[in-house]
């Protein structure tokens, strides 16, 4: 008898699907409409927590993108 194994999920991609995703709404959907531009200074993100510590579903993202009146 053979026991089919299902491969291991990597956790890691995605959890980087999920922090492009939520720094592509901010430059996709929150800047166009917020009356504002991106400065030539660098974004910076800063993850609080430990990663997987609420699952998969969950994390906390703090992303500064510097900006000014359009």
């Amino acid at each position: 008898m053979r026991i089919a194994r299902k491969r291991p999920v990597d956790r890691s991609l995605a959890y980087v699907d999920r922090v492009n995703r939520a720094i592509d709404w901010l430059y996709r959907t929150w800047l166009p409409t917020s009356g504002y531009v991106p400065t030539e200074q660098p974004t910076f993100e800063a993850f609080l927590g430990r990663p997987f510590a609420h699952g998969d579903e969950y994390f906390e993202l703090r992303a500064q993108l510097p900006v000014m009146r359009a």
